[in-house]
């Protein structure tokens, strides 16, 4: 995922460089089929993401501002940081200063693998960034064979900071078949948590 503008230059460079180096091999292994398709496939493929990923990018840039903050797990999070810092116009370093934070801090949460996310931090940044938080995470019971561990413990952490600061939760039904928990966790302006 691009991230910035620097990114975005880069990332059109090593694609301009992708293409002129199967261009290359397609003129070099042309007599060749079978190993032109060979020595083609990679470069094929890398262009192909290249391509989306600067696709996905200047579609970020273009759209208007989404309303909420929205992540259905906690993988999801640092994505959707991204993509309304950049639909809102503002750089890291912008996003930073309007924290009181360092740049590198910003950039760690943008990160896809960061997972110290507090409820409080995400709240500020939606603030910042004009936009509502709508957190929904799935939580398999731990004898469910597709549980994944880490998807249940932030979860749980989520929840039980919530329970801690006596959040009113509005719904509470769990799916016995399969073990499931939805938690989600709205913004104060749309009525505190809900776990369902």
């Amino acid at each position: 995922m691009i991230k910035n503008d620097r990114q975005f230059k880069y990332t059109k460079n090593r694609l301009n460089e992708f293409r002129k180096d199967l261009r290359a091999i397609q003129k070099k292994y042309s007599f060749d089929k079978s190993r032109l398709r060979l020595l083609s496939r990679g470069y094929i493929e890398h262009i192909a993401q290249l391509k989306a990923e600067i696709a996905d990018y200047e579609k970020m840039k273009t759209l208007p501002l989404p309303r909420k903050l929205r992540a259905n797990n906690p993988a999801e999070i640092s994505q959707q940081l991204v993509r309304l810092r950049i639909a809102k116009g503002i750089t890291q370093a912008q996003l930073a200063a309007r924290m009181g934070c360092k740049q590198s801090d910003i950039s760690r949460m943008e990160r896809t693998d960061y997972k110290g996310y507090s409820y409080q931090l995400l709240e500020k940044v939606a603030n910042i960034l004009g936009v509502d938080l709508e957190l929904i995470f799935i939580v398999l019971s731990e004898k469910s064979k597709e549980s994944d561990y880490t998807t249940l413990t932030i979860a749980q952490k989520y929840y039980f900071w919530a329970f801690n600061k006596n959040i009113k939760a509005i719904s509470d039904a769990t799916d016995s078949k399969h073990g499931e928990t939805t938690i989600i966790f709205k913004s104060k302006s749309e009525g505190g948590l809900t776990y369902a």
